[in-house]
């Protein structure tokens, strides 16, 4: 719905001689956000502004993506053959790497973003 609109914004003005204002009022938002689209819109289509994927929209990422599939790289052939895995010892590893504290819940996010984790009871924590 967005992309129509920016489009709306950008191409009213152009094929009708619309003001921002009435441009805004045709497709349902304020002049600020019409012209807020009109801008990144123009930008896009230019090339001067790249659109994202949700998945390279890592604000507070640790390590890049390719950094993390080297870090698992030493594990793989571990996590897959064997149907207990201590991810105590994987989390031990990964703040050893980076030098500093992390949750249980990122070993585990770590591991479903590269396609480790197809089944939770299979990756289970050994209990000593």
């Amino acid at each position: 719905m967005d992309a129509l609109r920016a489009a709306q914004a950008l191409l009213l003005p152009l094929e009708f001689g619309l003001s921002l204002e009435q441009t805004a009022t045709i497709i349902g938002l304020s002049k600020s956000r019409t012209g807020k689209l009109r801008t990144r819109f123009k930008l896009i289509e230019s090339g001067a502004v790249q659109i994202r994927a949700k998945k390279e929209l890592r604000n507070h990422a640790r390590m890049s993506l390719d950094e993390e599939a080297k870090f698992l790289a030493r594990f793989v052939n571990q996590i897959e053959v064997s149907d207990v895995f201590p991810i105590s010892q994987l989390k031990a590893e990964l703040e050893q790497y980076l030098g500093r504290p992390v949750s249980t819940s990122t070993v585990y996010q770590l591991l479903r973003r590269h396609g480790l984790c197809h089944n939770w009871r299979n990756i289970r924590e050994r209990i000593s």
